[in-house]
């Protein structure tokens, strides 16, 4: 059980009549006992949860293309200062796609091939299926159901023909 410390205040009139070592008098006396107003709940023990949460895929990191410096001739006349050099006519130099500016694009041209541009690239978008015909030959049909081709063709014709489109 604890226990608390109390000291004793002794007034003014004790202190002339005691001495100095009985002015603080240390008394132990029992905390007086909580009781709790509501009962006790007892928990029911349950299975441990192994996952709280469902497991989560990795996340996908896509490549993301590093910029490549390629080599640039300078055409026709005059110069121009490109990171804190002048370059001359007829002068190659390497820099990446993107610290050219807009402006010079026509008087420089690339000497190395350009990076492909994955965001650049046409989407293959096919407004044309085939469909087979009574007779087992293919039409290649657009999507309100117009016939393209002049007569039905075998397969294999069609499809090169719809990989043209």
């Amino acid at each position: 059980m604890a226990t608390r410390v109390r000291k004793n205040i002794v007034t003014e009139v004790a202190e002339e009549t005691l001495p100095k070592e009985d002015f603080v008098e240390q008394v132990e006396e029992p905390l007086e006992e909580i009781t709790p107003i509501e009962p006790k709940v007892e928990l029911l023990e349950k299975e441990p949860i192994l996952e709280v949460y469902p497991k989560q895929e990795e996340p996908i990191v896509e490549e993301i293309m590093k910029p490549v410096p390629i080599r640039w001739k300078k055409i026709g006349k005059g110069s121009f200062m490109f990171n804190n050099r002048y370059i001359k006519p007829g002068q190659v130099f390497t820099a990446t796609v993107e610290e050219i500016p807009a402006a010079f694009r026509d008087v420089i041209v690339p000497v190395d091939k350009l990076p492909e541009d994955p965001f650049m690239k046409p989407k293959k978008v096919s407004n044309y299926t085939l469909m087979q015909t009574e007779d087992g030959k293919w039409n290649i049909v657009d999507k309100q159901g117009k016939i393209f081709n002049d007569a039905p063709m075998e397969r294999d014709e069609a499809e090169k023909v719809l990989n043209v489109l």
